[in-house]
C-alpha cells in the first residue's frame, strides 16, 4: 500500500543550519516544480486520448449510421470522460487555475488540426506540381481507410461479443485501481512539525497531502517524526508536533485516509528514547493515528527493537524493515542486530494484516540495488515469507 511520508531528512547525517535551508529549499524546488509539471502534462495527453475513445464508444453503445448524430453523441462521451478526468484527478486540485489545462488540450488539438491541415496542403500542391497528385493520392486514401476499416471490424466483433467485452473492460479497470492502489507519495513540510510559529501553516500543508492521497483508495498517510536543529524549548516542539499529528489525523479521519507517525532517528529527531516514544504515544489520539515502526530507526535511536514494538504492538498500522548494526550503520537484511523472525512471530500472533515494506539504505544497496533487494528477498523467503 502507498504511504505518503510527511516530514525532513538531513543531508549525509548532517543538521541543516537555519541559515542553509533557504539553499536547499531552492534545490527542492526544481524537482517538485517538475513533478507537478508532469501530472499536468499527463492529464493533457489523457484528455487527447480521451478523443480516441469517445469515437471507439459512440460506436460501440450507439453505432448509429447518421453522421450529426455520431457528432453529437461523441461529444456527449468526450464530456462524460473530461467531467470524470475533473472530478478524479488530482492535477485539478494542484493547477492554480484548472481551466488551463483544458485550454492548452485545446491548444494542442486545434495546432495539430492547423498542421495536419497545411501538410495536406502543401504535399498535395507538391504531387500536383509533379504530376503524381492522383495515384499518391488514392495510396494515402487506402491506407487510411484499412485502418479504420480495421478499428470498425475490432468495435462489430467487440459488439457482438458483449460478455467478453464487459470482462475485459472489468479487467481493465482492476488492473487500473490496483496500479493506484499501489500508489506511493513523498511530500516534505518546511518545519518538521516542531515550530508553533508555522502550526497553521504546517497543517494547511498536510491538509493538501490528505486531499491528494484521498484521490487514491487504501494509500495510507505516514505522517514522519518531528525535528529540530536543537533541542531548546523541546516540550513546546513536542506539544506543537503532536498537535500535528492529532490535527491531521481527525481531517484525515473524515475522509477515510489512515494516518500513522513514523520516528526516525536522522539527526536532530524529537522522538527516539524511551521516553519520548512514551509521550508520543501517550499525546496522540490511538483512534486515529497509527504508528508505523522502522526497525533500523529504533535500533539507532539505542532501543530494543523487539521490546519497542511488544510494548505499543496495539498502535502498529504499517511496519517498515531495514536493518542495521550496533554502531548505527546500515546493513542488508539479516546482517544487522535486528532479529525479524520475533517480528513476524509478533505481527502474526497479534493478526496484524497491514503492510511490511522491506527497506533499504546500506551501501551495498548504493553500490547495486538489484542485487541488495534480491538478496533482502531471499531473506525473507528463508523466515518463510
Amino acid at each position: 500500500m502507498g504511504g505518503l511520508e510527511l516530514g525532513t531528512a538531513d543531508v549525509a547525517g548532517k543538521r541543516i543550519p537555519q541559515g542553509h535551508q533557504p539553499v536547499i529549499s531552492r534545490q527542492a524546488y526544481g524537482p517538485l516544480l517538475n513533478v507537478l509539471n508532469d501530472l499536468v502534462t499527463a492529464v493533457v495527453l489523457l484528455l487527447l486520448l480521451a478523443i480516441p475513445f469517445a469515437y471507439a464508444i459512440e460506436r460501440l453503445l450507439v453505432g448509429t449510421p447518421h453522421i450529426y448524430r455520431q457528432i453529437g453523441y461523441f461529444v456527449v462521451f468526450f464530456l462524460i470522460t473530461f467531467a470524470v478526468l475533473y472530478t478524479v484527478n488530482p492535477a485539478f486540485r494542484i493547477a492554480a487555475t484548472p481551466i488551463v489545462i483544458f485550454l492548452a488540450f485545446a491548444i494542442i488539438l486545434l495546432s495539430a488540426l492547423v498542421i495536419v491541415i497545411m501538410t495536406r496542403k502543401l504535399e498535395s500542391e507538391v504531387r500536383r506540381i509533379q504530376g503524381l497528385g492522383t495515384t499518391v493520392h488514392s495510396s494515402d486514401v487506402s491506407r487510411l481507410g484499412t485502418m479504420m476499416a480495421a478499428v470498425h471490424m475490432g468495435i462489430s466483433t467487440m459488439r457482438r461479443r458483449p460478455i467478453r467485452t464487459l470482462l475485459t473492460a472489468v479487467t481493465v479497470v482492476l488492473l487500473t485501481f490496483t496500479i493506484l492502489t499501489f500508489a506511493s507519495f513523498g511530500f516534505v513540510p518546511k518545519h518538521s512539525f516542531t515550530d508553533p510559529a508555522y502550526l497553521k501553516e504546517e497543517i494547511d500543508l498536510a491538509k493538501k497531502g490528505v486531499d491528494f492521497v484521498a484521490h487514491f483508495p487504501g494509500c495510507r498517510l505516514d505522517m514522519a517524526g518531528g525535528s529540530s536543529p536543537t533541542r531548546d524549548n523541546l516540550d513546546e516542539k513536542f506539544e506543537t508536533m503532536c498537535r500535528v499529528y492529532n490535527e491531521v489525523g481527525a481531517l484525515a479521519d473524515k475522509k477515510n485516509v489512515p494516518v500513522d507517525f513514523h520516528p526516525h532517528s536522522h539527526a536532530g529527531s524529537i522522538i527516539e528514547t524511551a521516553e519520548e516514544y512514551a509521550r508520543v504515544m501517550e499525546c496522540t489520539d490511538a483512534s486515529i493515528i497509527g504508528w508505523c515502526p522502522d526497525s533500523g530507526h529504533i535500533v539507532r535511536g539505542g532501543l530494543d527493537f523487539i521490546d519497542t514494538i511488544t510494548r505499543y504492538r496495539d498502535r502498529i498500522r504499517n511496519f517498515h524493515f531495514k536493518d542495521v548494526d550496533l554502531r548505527g550503520k546500515w546493513k542488508l537484511m539479516g546482517h544487522g542486530v535486528c532479529d525479524y523472525q520475533k517480528a513476524l512471530a509478533l505481527l502474526e500472533d497479534m493478526r496484524y494484516d497491514g503492510w511490511v515494506i522491506a527497506e533499504e539504505e546500506s551501501d551495498e544497496a548504493r553500490a547495486d540495488q538489484k542485487a541488495a533487494v534480491t538478496e533482502n528477498r531471499l531473506y525473507l523467503e528463508s523466515l518463510g515469507y
